[in-house]
């Protein structure tokens, strides 16, 4: 199970879309949160829905905030177990932050991932 959200005020949709169908092809159920969410909601959603993998799609302010903020609001909610993957638009210094910094390895941003990157990192993850 794949919960899917848009942080803050961000209305692009295409990545989030792809990763959606993504998902569905390879036989996940995912639950489309929507766009314009906050961090305490996409956390609360995930544990009610005992979901698998969040995948957050945030493309302007200040990226690591949102994923930072996501990451503290699952262990304070009790879902410190919940994967988080993502993406978007990002200062290379800020994709750096998120993965050495909180540990979340599989952010995918434009020029640097394909789709095949995407779809073998999540084979290994479900199975």
């Amino acid at each position: 199970r794949v919960l899917l959200a848009k942080a803050g005020h961000d209305g692009h949709t295409v990545g989030f879309y792809i990763l959606r169908d993504i998902f569905q092809a390879m036989g996940a159920e995912v639950i489309h949160l929507g766009l314009r969410t906050t961090p305490e909601a996409i956390a609360k959603a995930a544990v009610e829905e005992d979901v698998d993998f969040i995948g957050l799609s945030a493309l302007i302010g200040y990226v690591p905030g949102f994923f930072e903020d996501l990451k503290n609001a699952l262990n304070s909610s009790g879902g410190s177990h919940i994967e988080i993957i993502g993406g978007g638009i990002m200062l290379p210094s800020h994709e750096q932050y998120i993965k050495e910094n909180l540990g979340i390895k599989n952010i995918y941003v434009p020029g640097s991932s394909d789709f095949d990157e995407i779809i073998r990192n999540l084979k290994a993850r479900i199975g």
